[in-house]
């Protein structure tokens, strides 16, 4: 199910109170022109011209939109992972090799880094930032985690 975590922080004294960052579980993604056309993005008109924009910039692949109403084929997945040295989320798509391939086959096969290509520092993923928690880069004390699940329907494509 994907998932992700509004990393919040709760410091009245920091100049970052009450702002943060969301970061995201493994996200699944399809053929950007069928985002495009899906049915839940027509009435989302900056979304779709985002995309319409992505796409002009050579994009293939974007999020999809859930619940995932069209079935659009999953083809890959967003992996978003922290930085605590440079204090920034990182994006990786990893694509799946094979038709059927699971999530978990997809992850497995993927070459994600575990380190940060700008400055060599540790990447937490996902599961690891809910678990250890993330500082604020600012103030440096945890930042409050708030999860959220998206609205998935059954037979979704990216089980």
């Amino acid at each position: 199910m994907a998932a992700g975590c509004e990393f919040i922080c709760k410091n009245e004294d920091c100049p970052n109170y009450e702002t943060g960052f969301t970061l995201t579980g493994p996200w699944p993604m399809g053929q950007i022109g069928l985002i495009i056309r899906a049915s839940n993005l027509k009435l989302m008109s900056e979304f779709r011209e985002q995309f319409e924009r992505m796409k002009e910039e050579g994009k293939r692949y974007a999020c999809i939109t859930l619940p995932n109403i069209d079935e659009i084929p999953v083809e890959g997945y967003r992996i978003q992972k922290w930085c605590d040295a440079r204090s920034c989320v990182w994006n990786y798509d990893i694509m799946v090799q094979k038709e059927g391939e699971t999530i978990e086959e997809t992850l497995q096969n993927a070459e994600l880094p575990e380190s940060c290509h700008k400055c060599g520092g540790f990447l937490l993923d996902f599961e690891r930032a809910i678990e250890e928690g993330i500082n604020c880069p600012a103030c440096r004390e945890p930042l409050f985690q708030s999860r959220w699940f998206s609205n998935e329907i059954e037979g979704d494509n990216d089980e």
